[in-house]
């Protein structure tokens, strides 16, 4: 055989196991990047997803709570009105009471008059 084989026959196997080795890494490395990036598509869906589903419940509190709000203000109209009514019907009794009073002293200072001239 030849003595430079024999000399570098070692050394070109282990360059070729390096050289395997490398590429099987390689490959391995590859298909761990590949799995990576499976794994933060998956978690990035998975945020879109839940980031979607919760805009979705917070406009539909949003719009639940505006319905309440709408619900509330409604109501308060409708008690100020029956309210405004009420002290409406307060008024106009006291009013007329007062009228009435207003009348009954009015006819006796009338008469009061009337007697005082008889009287004169």
């Amino acid at each position: 055989m030849n003595p430079t084989l024999l000399n570098w026959g070692p050394a070109a196997v282990i360059v070729g196991g390096y050289l395997l080795g490398a590429y099987f890494q390689n490959r391995r490395i590859d298909d761990l990047r590949a799995h990576v990036d499976k794994r933060i598509d998956d978690f990035r869906a998975d945020v879109d997803k839940r980031i979607g589903d919760f805009r979705a419940d917070v406009d539909k509190r949003i719009g639940d709570l505006g319905k309440r709000i709408d619900d509330v203000r409604d109501t308060l109209r409708a008690e100020i009105r029956a309210s405004q009514a009420e002290l409406l019907t307060v008024i106009e009794k006291n009013h007329s009471e007062l009228m009435m009073k207003f009348m009954d002293q009015d006819h006796r200072l009338s008469r009061l008059e009337t007697e005082r001239r008889i009287v004169q």
